[in-house]
C-alpha cells in the first residue's frame, strides 16, 4: 500500500468526509488526479470551496464530472442524516464507489451533549463514521466498493455497548474529566471503528472496509484536541520532519487511503501499513454485532 496511487478512476465516484483540510482534502485531490468525480464534506464552506477548486484543477478532465461540497455539522444525528441526503442528491443515478473518512480529531476526554442526548465527540468520531457508509449502503447509493476510515485502530475490549458514548459513565463522574479520560475515549473510539469495520462486509458483502492508522502526518491539525503544549510541540517538530520526508505530509500520505480504497482491502492496518489483528473481544462476531446494533439504534 505504499506505492504511488495511479489507477484510472475516470468511471468512479468518491466521497471524502472530513475534507475541508489536511488528509481529507489531500485525498480528495488525489482521487481527482486519478479521474474520479469527488464530493467533499466538512464544516467550513470557504475551505471546502478551495478543496473543490484544487480537485477540479488536478483532474485530467472535468467533462461530465462532479466536483462539489457539502457543509455539514457531524456532531448531531440530524446533521449527519442531512449530509447523507445531500450525498444521495449529488450522486443521484451514479452512486458512490469509494468513501474515505477522516473527520474529527484526536479524542479529548471531554463530554458535551448534543441535541440527541449523545456526546458530541463520540457522534463525530464514531457514529458519523458508521453512518455514512451504512446509510448510503441502505439507500442503494453505495452498492459496492470500499470505505476507508483514517483514524487510530487497535482498540481493546470489552466495550459497554449500553453506554457507547459514556453518558452513563459521565453521570457517575467516571468520564468527561479531560486529559485523564483521553485514553479511555481513544480506546473506545478505536474499538468501535474496528468492530464495525470488520462487521461491514458481513452485513454488506459487496462493500470492502478498512480501518487505517495514519500516525502523525505533518501539517495537519488532527492533534488539536491534545493539551496545548503537547499539540504545539508535535506541530513544531512535525513540520521540518515532513519537509525532509521523514514524516508524511497530507499530500504525500493521500495516495495511501486511495490505494486501500481502490485495492478493495479489508481489515485493520497500522501506520506502517501492516495488518493488525483485532482484539479477541472484537474478533467475537457476537460482540461486533452488538456494537453494530447499538450504533444502528443511535441513528434510529
Amino acid at each position: 500500500m505504499t506505492v504511488q496511487a495511479s489507477e484510472d478512476l475516470s468511471a468512479k465516484n468518491a466521497l471524502c468526509v472530513g475534507a475541508s483540510q489536511g488528509i481529507g482534502a489531500a485525498v480528495a485531490v488525489q482521487f481527482a488526479k486519478q479521474g474520479a468525480s469527488v464530493v467533499v464534506i466538512g464544516r467550513s464552506e470557504g475551505l471546502l470551496k478551495k478543496v473543490v477548486a484544487d480537485a477540479r484543477a488536478a483532474a485530467p478532465s472535468t467533462d461530465g464530472k462532479v466536483f462539489d461540497y457539502i457543509v455539514a455539522d457531524l456532531s448531531s444525528v440530524s446533521g449527519i442524516k442531512a449530509a447523507v441526503k445531500d450525498v444521495e442528491k449529488k450522486f443521484s443515478g451514479k452512486g458512490v464507489q469509494y468513501i474515505v473518512q477522516s473527520q474529527g480529531a484526536t479524542p479529548n476526554g471531554v463530554f458535551a451533549l448534543n441535541q440527541d442526548g449523545y456526546d458530541k465527540s463520540f457522534t463525530v468520531q464514531v457514529l458519523s463514521r458508521f453512518a455514512f457508509p451504512y446509510l448510503l449502503a441502505k439507500s442503494g447509493t453505495f452498492k459496492e466498493g470500499s470505505v476507508v476510515s483514517v483514524c487510530a485502530s487497535g482498540g481493546k475490549g470489552p466495550i459497554d455497548v449500553t453506554d457507547l458514548d459514556f453518558g452513563v459513565a459521565h453521570g457517575r463522574n467516571e468520564y468527561g474529566r479531560g486529559l485523564r479520560d483521553l485514553p479511555k475515549a481513544g480506546n473506545r473510539d478505536s474499538a468501535c471503528v474496528d468492530a464495525f469495520t470488520l462487521e461491514f462486509k458481513e452485513q454488506f458483502p459487496k462493500i470492502n472496509a478498512a480501518h487505517i492508522f495514519p500516525g502523525v502526518v505533518a501539517g495537519t491539525n488532527a492533534l488539536r484536541n491534545w493539551p496545548g503544549p503537547l499539540s504545539t510541540v508535535v506541530g513544531v517538530l512535525s513540520a521540518p520532519l515532513g519537509a525532509v520526508g521523514i514524516l508524511h505530509t497530507a499530500p504525500t500520505y493521500a495516495h495511501i487511503p486511495v490505494n486501500y480504497a481502490t485495492s478493495g482491502a479489508n481489515g485493520l492496518f497500522t501506520r506502517a501499513n501492516t495488518p493488525v489483528k483485532a482484539d479477541p473481544w472484537i474478533q467475537d462476531p457476537q460482540n461486533r454485532r452488538a456494537i453494530w446494533q447499538a450504533l444502528e439504534k443511535m441513528l434510529a
